[in-house]
C-alpha cells in the first residue's frame, strides 16, 4: 500500500514532454501559412480598394504565392518570354527566418539534446512548411499566374532556409541539464516506495541519457564544437592561438555586421531626405491602390536597399544594370525603371550622373560619399574592442599575436558574411540589361575584409595594449606609479643623450 501514498507524477516536464510528429508537422503548416498571410492580406486589400482591378482573388492570391516564393530566394520568371526575376525580397525572408528560428528554438528546448527526436521533430517541421511551398508551386505554375514558379528550384529555395533556420534555432536553444532534470523528477517519484523503484531507474536512465545524447552525435569536448576541433588540428603555436576565441570572434562578426547594417540605414536615410523618391511616387501612383502598392513593394525591398548602401559605403557600390556602378569614387548610370528607390541613386535620370542640378547631384558634389565611407570606419571599432577586450582580460592573455590571429578570424568572417548579404541583396529583374542588380559578391567581401584588416586588427591590438597598461598600472604597489614613469623619463632622457653623443662622435 505505500505506494500508494506517494505523489503521482502527473505529467513530465515540457522539456521531457512528448511530441507526436502530427503536432510538428501542423506547427510547420502553422508558421508557413502565417508567413503567407504577411504577403497575402496586403495583396488582397488592395485589390479590394481597386475599383479598376482587373484581375480576380484568385489572381491576387497567385501573385502572393509568387512573392512569397520569390522570398525564400526561389527564381521565379514573368510574362509570355519567361522573362527571370531572382531579386529577392529581404523582408519576407527575415519574417520567415525569424519564425523558423523560434521554432526550431522550442524544439531545442523541448528536447534539450542533439539526438533522434530533435531531428525527428525538425524534418516534421520542415515537410509541414514544404506543403504548403507545394500549393504556393501549384498555384504559380498556372499559365495565368504574374510570377510563375519554377518547382525544382523554388522547393529547393524553401527548403535550404527552412533546415538554415530550424537548425540555427536548435543551436541557440539553451542546453538542459540531464542530472537537474533527474533531480527535478526524482523528486516527483515516491522513491521510498518499492513499487516506483522502476520508475527511480527509469528517471535516472533517462537523466544518463540527456547527458549522453541519444546517439552520442556532440560537438566533441571542448568549446566550439567542430570548428574549436578543426581548430586544434592545424596545431596552432601556443604564443599564436586565441584560447577561447571562437565565440569572441562571432560576437566581433555580429557587431560587425550589426555596424555596418547601421550604417546602411545611415545612408539610406540621408539619401530618402535630400533624394527624389517622393517626387517619383507622386509620379508612378495612380490613387489610393497605387501609393499603397508602391508603399508594399518599397517596404519588402527596404532591406536590400539597406544592404546596397552598406555596400555604397564599403566602397564598391552596387550595380543597377549591366555595365553601371554607383560607387563613392563616381557613378555610372543608364535608363533607370521608374521605381521610388531607384530615385534614390546619385544622379538618377542623368546617364553619368554626379553633376547634375538635382539635391542628389549637390550631395554628390559636397563629397557625400567620402562621408559615407567614414561609417565603415566606425563599425570596425567595435569588433576591435570586442577583442581587444578579450586578449587583455580573461584567465590567459593572448599575446600581439594571439589577439592579431583573432582579428584575422574577424576579417574572414566578416568577409564571407559580407559576401553573402551581398549575393542575397541582388538579382535580376529581367533579361537584357536588367540582369545584374545589386552590389556584386566578391567585392563586397573584399571591401569588408580590408577594412577589418586594416582598421579591426590594429584597433584591437590598440585596446590590447591600453587594458593591458592600464591593469598592469592598477594592479601596481601603491605609490609605485610614480616610479614607473620617472624611470621611463629617466630612460628616455639617456637614449636621447647617447643617440647625440654617437652622433657627434661621427660628425
Amino acid at each position: 500500500m505505500t505506494q500508494l501514498m506517494g505523489r503521482p507524477i502527473l505529467g513530465l516536464p515540457s522539456e521531457l514532454g512528448a511530441r507526436s510528429p502530427l503536432a510538428d508537422l501542423l506547427t510547420g503548416v502553422r508558421t508557413a501559412l502565417f508567413t503567407l498571410a504577411v504577403v497575402t492580406l496586403p495583396i488582397l486589400a488592395l485589390w479590394l480598394v481597386d475599383p479598376h482591378a482587373e484581375d480576380t482573388a484568385a489572381g491576387a492570391f497567385r501573385l502572393a504565392c509568387g512573392l512569397w516564393l520569390l522570398g525564400h530566394g526561389g527564381p521565379m520568371a514573368r510574362g509570355a518570354e519567361g522573362v527571370p526575376v531572382t531579386v529577392t525580397p529581404l523582408l519576407l525572408t527575415l519574417i520567415g527566418a525569424v519564425l523558423l528560428h523560434r521554432a526550431g528554438r522550442r524544439i531545442g528546448r523541448r528536447t534539450l539534446r542533439r539526438g533522434r527526436a530533435r531531428r525527428r521533430a525538425c524534418q516534421a517541421l520542415c515537410a509541414g512548411y514544404l506543403v504548403v511551398a507545394g500549393v504556393a508551386v501549384t498555384q504559380c505554375s498556372a499559365p495565368e499566374a504574374p510570377l510563375r514558379a519554377e518547382p525544382l528550384p523554388d522547393l529547393l529555395a524553401v527548403a535550404l532556409l527552412a533546415a538554415a533556420s530550424l537548425w540555427l534555432g536548435t543551436r541557440s536553444a539553451p542546453e538542459g541539464s540531464g542530472a537537474a532534470v533527474t533531480a527535478v523528477m526524482a523528486r516527483r517519484v515516491p522513491m521510498g516506495a518499492a513499487g516506483a523503484a522502476g520508475e527511480a531507474d527509469e528517471v535516472d536512465e533517462i537523466g544518463w541519457e540527456l547527458d549522453q545524447g541519444e546517439e552520442g552525435d556532440r560537438d566533441g569536448p571542448g568549446e566550439g564544437g567542430a570548428a574549436a576541433g578543426w581548430w586544434r588540428a592545424v596545431r596552432w603555436p601556443g604564443w599564436a592561438t586565441p584560447v577561447g576565441a571562437w565565440p569572441v570572434v562571432g560576437r566581433a562578426v555580429g557587431g560587425w555586421l550589426l555596424g555596418m547594417t547601421a550604417a546602411g540605414g545611415t545612408v539610406l536615410t540621408a539619401a530618402v531626405v535630400v533624394g527624389g523618391a517622393g517626387t517619383s511616387a507622386l509620379t508612378l501612383g495612380g490613387g489610393t491602390s497605387g501609393y499603397l502598392g508602391l508603399l508594399l513593394a518599397c517596404a519588402l525591398l527596404l532591406p536590400n536597399a539597406v544592404l546596397w548602401a552598406a555596400t555604397y559605403a564599403l566602397g564598391p557600390g552596387f550595380a543597377v544594370g549591366t555595365g553601371t556602378v554607383v560607387a563613392p569614387t563616381g557613378t555610372r548610370l543608364g535608363a533607370l525603371p521608374d521605381f521610388p528607390l531607384l530615385a534614390l541613386v546619385p544622379g538618377a535620370g542623368h546617364a553619368g550622373g554626379g553633376g547634375d542640378g538635382t539635391a542628389a547631384g549637390v550631395v554628390a558634389g559636397l563629397g557625400w560619399g567620402v562621408v559615407a565611407c567614414g561609417l565603415p570606419l566606425l563599425a570596425a571599432a567595435l569588433p576591435a574592442l570586442l577583442v581587444g577586450r578579450a586578449a587583455a582580460g580573461g584567465e590567459r592573455r593572448w599575446g600581439v599575436v594571439a589577439t592579431a590571429t583573432a582579428g584575422c578570424g574577424v576579417a574572414v568572417g566578416g568577409a564571407v558574411a559580407a559576401a553573402g548579404a551581398a549575393w542575397a541583396a541582388g538579382g535580376a529583374l529581367a533579361a537584357r540589361r536588367m540582369s545584374e542588380l545589386g552590389p556584386v559578391p566578391w567585392q563586397a567581401g573584399a571591401a569588408a575584409g580590408a577594412w577589418l584588416l586594416g582598421v579591426g586588427v590594429p584597433g584591437a591590438l590598440v585596446v590590447r595594449w591600453w587594458l593591458t597598461r592600464a591593469g598592469a598600472e592598477a594592479h601596481a604597489p601603491s605609490g609605485s606609479t610614480g616610479r614607473i614613469w620617472g624611470a621611463r623619463v629617466r630612460v628616455g632622457v639617456y637614449r636621447a643623450v647617447v643617440w647625440a653623443a654617437g652622433a657627434g662622435q661621427r660628425t
